[in-house]
């Protein structure tokens, strides 16, 4: 093996899978032809040698980084050249990285970090565009370092570094500032008095209770925001009609719109009935929707505050991959900013409750260890956050039984925030397992109330279930688990309640169909381990499991 210095061409053609998809052979004969009539033709020219071919992707190496730029601009532009007017409906396109730098050679094949970088700024660069790092700038003449643009520090997958990057023939998109997403709430149109009364106050208290969220900022700038909340206040006799729409600043887009019909005029009643379930829909429609553009990116490349925002959107996905998956995503940000508050508490929740929420089996004790820690010391960063003590009521919950202090740190979530759901709900359960279950439906009912239309629904819907059961309701209780079942469909949890409840109404032949799902569903599944949690430990249940036990789901 020798080493060497030289510089790496990385070529792709831009959606070459939904080419073969469509036609096969069609995909394989374009590119064959662009290949042989344009890409082998342009390197020979400028001195280059294509030493590897991956079906839609090519490696090739030139001497100098100044040649590989000048044959990435020809070949550029003869492919756009060519495919506008032979395909013009579908036009073949690629996209160039390039670098520059030392590389090790074992017989035709080259290899090194050189090459790494390379293929990485292809997998950045635009469709019909090159990206170049910095190593290669610096050797172009004035000629083409005044074409050039200049992008920035960008970081990449599996690259320690970040790596400065210039593109031809534009500029990358912009990425965004490294912040929370930012929201600016322009207020509701009216056309009277009465409606402006409204409006005034409604706007006031959604920013209030915006501002009362973790991982937002209310921004009073309209400039500053990412987004935006306006909507109406309209009036017909007694009745009012509040409308909210949250827009996307950059691109006007409308992300989400929904309409409130209410049977008073009252300025106070409308904001309090309105506001924290607006409120509540905002927030999950802006962490999912700028998570959306992360989406793509590897976890490497992410800025601090980008890895919350996926880990927040991961959090709404209804399965253990979804929540234990945003655990995950906050380690990543942890690894950036270690002593972050938002980012311990994420990978607490993610990995701490992942069990509870989304399995039958106990927290495991090194888990519940570390994930009390870190929201013990995220709490002591900070502790006016809603999430963050809801997080810790639940760990304390669910993987002690030490009601008394989840219900104190509840309290806490709530007296932060009063109509936080989460917490709402976090409440129902623990006066639900500390055997005031009429109290705790109606806590978790409160939640349901506030936001009906949030992901975590399906747990409330459980937890209220698992009220009715411990008040001798099984039927209550089965319609309450039928809910959660068809919203998060075949979540052991959720098996295991509708088990219990079609078992003890005497439905023996449903109840052995739902166990076997279970069981399927759960291969892991064990009575005993059950036990151990909370809502299914207390004296309530005992006449319950023993009537469990004949079911013969295994022990």
């Amino acid at each position: 093996m020798r080493k060497g210095r030289a510089a790496i061409v990385a070529i792709d053609v831009v959606g070459y899978s939904a080419m073969v998809g469509a036609d096969e052979h069609v995909a394989l004969n374009r590119v064959r032809s662009w290949q042989e009539t344009l890409l082998r033709p342009i390197v020979r020219r400028h001195h280059g040698r294509i030493f590897k071919t991956m079906g839609d992707g090519f490696l090739v190496e030139f001497p100098l980084g100044e040649k590989a730029v000048r044959c990435a601009q020809e070949l550029q532009l003869a492919t756009q050249s060519i495919e506008t007017q032979e395909h013009s409906k579908r036009p073949l396109n690629i996209r160039v990285g390039i670098n520059e730098g030392d590389l090790y050679y074992q017989d035709d094949d080259v290899l090194g970090d050189c090459v790494n970088v390379a293929a990485r700024l292809e997998g950045m660069a635009t469709p019909g565009g090159i990206l170049a790092s910095d190593e290669v700038f610096a050797g172009l003449d004035d000629e083409l370092t005044e074409v050039f643009h200049d992008n920035g520090n960008r970081k990449f997958k599996n690259i320690p570094r970040p790596i400065r990057v210039w593109s031809w023939p534009q500029k990358l998109p912009p990425l965004r500032e490294a912040t929370k997403p930012r929201v600016f709430v322009e207020g509701f149109s009216s056309r009277s008095a009465d409606e402006e009364d409204v409006a005034d106050v409604l706007a006031t208290e959604v920013q209030r209770h915006l501002g009362q969220l973790t991982g937002l900022e209310v921004v009073q700038n309209p400039d500053a925001g990412h987004y935006v909340v306006n909507g109406s206040a309209r009036q017909s006799k007694s009745r009012m009609r509040v409308g909210v729409q949250l827009i996307g600043a950059d691109d006007g887009r409308q992300i989400w719109a929904e309409r409130y019909d209410l049977d008073s005029v009252d300025p106070f009643d409308i904001a309090d009935l309105c506001a924290p379930r607006l409120v509540m829909s905002i927030r999950r429609r802006v962490a999912a929707d700028d998570a959306r553009r992360l989406r793509d990116k590897s976890l490497d490349e992410l800025s601090f505050e980008d890895l919350l925002a996926l880990a927040g959107a991961s959090f709404f996905n209804p399965t253990f991959e979804g929540w234990h998956g945003a655990g995950l995503i906050a380690e990543h940000a942890l690894a950036i900013e270690p002593n972050a508050f938002m980012a311990l508490a994420m990978a607490a929740a993610g990995l701490g409750l992942a069990n509870p929420f989304y399995g039958v089996e106990p927290i495991p004790h090194d888990v519940l260890m570390k994930a009390l820690g870190r929201i013990t010391a995220a709490i002591r960063a900070n502790n006016r956050s809603d999430m963050l003590h809801s997080a810790h009521a639940g760990l304390l919950l669910h993987g002690h039984g030490r009601s008394a202090e989840a219900l104190t740190a509840v309290n806490h979530a709530l007296d932060v925030n009063p109509d936080y759901n989460m917490g709402l709900w976090t409440r129902g359960s623990i006066e639900i397992f500390s055997g005031d279950a009429e109290q705790g439906i109606s806590s978790t009912l409160r939640a349901i109330e506030v936001a009906a239309d949030d992901p975590y629904v399906h747990l409330y819907n459980r937890t209220v279930g698992h009220g009715h059961l411990c008040a001798r309701r099984p039927d209550d209780a089965l319609e309450w688990f039928r809910k959660a079942d068809q919203l998060a469909p075949e979540l052991p949890p959720n098996l295991l309640g509708l088990t219990i409840c079609t078992h003890l109404i005497g439905n023996r032949e449903e109840a052995k169909a739902l166990s076997e799902a279970l069981i399927r569903n759960c291969p892991t599944f064990r009575l005993s381990l059950v036990r151990a949690l909370p809502v299914y430990g207390t004296d309530l249940w005992k006449p319950i499991w023993n009537r469990i036990a004949k079911l013969g789901l295994p022990n």
